[in-house]
């Protein structure tokens, strides 16, 4: 096994590039599927999320066919722009054989050849592409336009924070961050990209700067079969408050899209029972008024209404929970009157508090949940918990 030295390599390529070539989409390495835009490994109906550079680690390793490939160029290739000693080498491969395991001849996928390098020693074999996921989706890098020079570190920032959103919500397939920075300059129809990508749907965005130092985040998604934008946004903040009000535009962009994407898939809530599609479908029209309406207090009260009536279909529709917890926060932070059904000097916050807590409860994996909790944690001046929870 070869040992790691002490010795730093300093390498100077493009940080963070991602595969390159249409080709390592799928391949076949032994009895591993390896679907390389999505940084995940399948086998036997089990699916496996790789860090990306262990992904790039595998790959270049693939593409030697079998040569050794010395350890400094692993380093410069798989980690290009930073400086590392040759134990992150050594970790990742060990983590790598870790999850592979052995073949039926019990040998290892990754070999150590002495004082030269690592080679793949399992058979590679591109595989046929994967059938569209009906819950795939890619974010294409934020375009900006007119953005002064002082302001350029703002555009490339909805990209990572909306594909870090997305990514907790543990059933979509997010096409990793590496794989799309190549697509910054992309001069193509989005959905021609989605039938590149392999998704069903990308999202397309741009960071305009408008005069009186505004921003306008603008955010469409687009439905690559049918070639359609189905959904669209704008945000409007002051540069200014960027930094204060970065997450809380990923977090409203990244649960529209997150509602609008479950609710055109192919299948959605299919085998729910008749009661839980019944909660779901006025959930999401409570979801509508909160999120896809201008934010007033009859739409607050509209959403109310809604999700009252999903809870009882069904009074452990987490959805609801989350949507009343919504509102009374709303209705805390615009000094809207107590919400109709309120126990009598009830804090609203307070009220808020009790619906994302009985969210949580209900799904303690819903990141929406998590998220209002935040929101209304901040509001009450917890803030090591407001932390915790976004």
């Amino acid at each position: 096994m070869a040992a790691p030295s002490s010795a730093h390599h300093a390498v100077t390529s493009t940080p963070d590039e991602p595969p390159q070539g249409g080709p390592d989409a799928a391949l076949r390495i032994g009895d591993w599927t390896v679907l390389a835009l999505a940084d995940r490994l399948e086998r036997d109906g089990a699916s496996h999320k790789l860090e990306p550079r262990a992904m790039r680690l595998l790959l270049v390793l693939a593409r030697a066919g079998g040569s050794v490939v010395p350890a400094s160029s692993l380093l410069a290739t798989v980690w290009a722009g930073v400086v590392v000693t040759p134990s992150s080498l050594y970790e990742s491969v060990s983590r790598l054989r870790k999850l592979l395991g052995r073949d039926a001849e019990g040998r290892e996928a990754i070999e150590s050849v002495p004082r030269k390098g690592y080679r793949l020693r399992w058979p590679v074999h591109q595989a046929a592409a994967p059938p569209l996921d009906a819950h795939s989706i890619a974010v294409l890098p934020f375009e900006a336009i007119g953005v002064e020079p002082a302001l350029d570190f703002i555009p490339p920032a909805p990209t990572d924070r909306l594909i870090g959103e997305l990514s907790r919500h543990g059933e979509l397939s997010v096409l990793a961050r590496g794989t799309m920075l190549r697509y910054g300059e992309r001069g193509r129809p989005a959905a021609e990209l989605a039938r590149e990508l392999g998704v069903r749907c990308v999202v397309d965005g741009r960071v305009r700067q408008v005069p009186g130092e505004r921003l306008w985040i603008e955010v469409a998604l687009i439905d690559g079969p049918s070639q359609r934008q189905t959904w669209t946004d704008t945000i409007e903040l002051a540069a200014r408050d960027w930094m204060q009000g970065a997450e809380i535009v990923a977090g409203r962009l990244a649960r529209s899209l997150t509602f609008e994407f479950h609710a055109r898939a192919p299948g959605a809530d299919a085998g729910a029972s008749p009661r839980h599609e019944s909660a779901r479908d006025l959930s999401a029209r409570a979801w509508v008024e909160l999120f896809a309406r201008p934010e007033s207090q009859a739409t607050n009260l509209r959403a109310q209404g809604w999700a009252q009536q999903a809870l009882a279909s069904d009074p452990d529709c987490a959805l609801a929970e989350v949507c009343l917890a919504s509102c009374a926060w709303r209705a805390a932070q615009f000094g809207w009157e107590a919400l109709p059904g309120a126990a009598p000097d009830t804090p609203t916050l307070r009220i808020a508090m009790a619906h994302a807590e009985r969210a949580l409860d209900l799904a303690p994996d819903e990141p929406d949940a998590h998220y209002v909790l935040g929101l209304i944690a901040y509001s009450r001046g917890e803030t090591v918990r407001a932390e915790e929870a976004l």
